[in-house]
């Protein structure tokens, strides 16, 4: 009997953990009215290496997604300056990493291009931003939209 209890706790308190693993992503900037949004695109292709391991993207602080291989991720924004990143490891958005600014104007659309370089090492990743003739090829290429986010 206080066999069968002491399992029933610790499988209570192991998915009431799981539960509180998973978070909600929080909104960038309130958005008001659709004039004055944007839309920021994150796109990975990266290849087989690193196919298993999730990107996470940072617009300004804030995580916005975590990014799997041969996918994109979509992000309403309110028209403004912002800073994108890109990272492996982490909540919060490593200070040493390269940022890319970008300025959005109400209704554009900024296509962010996650990549990874390979080094002898260790391998780095970058957030770039593409044209959107160059984006749109990608997105053509049979890519899903990353639902974590």
């Amino acid at each position: 009997m206080n066999l069968s209890v002491i399992l029933s706790l610790f499988s209570l308190l192991f998915m009431s953990n799981l539960a509180n693993a998973t978070e909600t992503p929080k909104p960038i900037k309130p958005t008001s009215t659709i004039e004055e949004t944007a839309e920021i695109i994150f796109i990975r292709r990266t290849g087989f290496s690193g196919s298993a391991i999730n990107f996470k993207a940072f617009i300004e602080e804030d995580l916005v997604c975590r990014i799997n291989n041969n996918r994109y991720s979509r992000h309403v924004v309110q028209a403004g300056e912002y800073k994108c990143s890109a990272q492996i490891y982490g909540k919060k958005r490593n200070e040493n990493r390269d940022q890319v600014s970008i300025e959005i104007k109400p209704g554009e659309k900024k296509y962010i291009m996650v990549n990874m370089h390979y080094g002898f090492l260790y391998n780095e990743i970058s957030a770039v931003e593409i044209s959107e003739e160059s984006a749109l090829n990608l997105l053509s290429k049979k890519m899903k939209l990353d639902p974590k986010y």
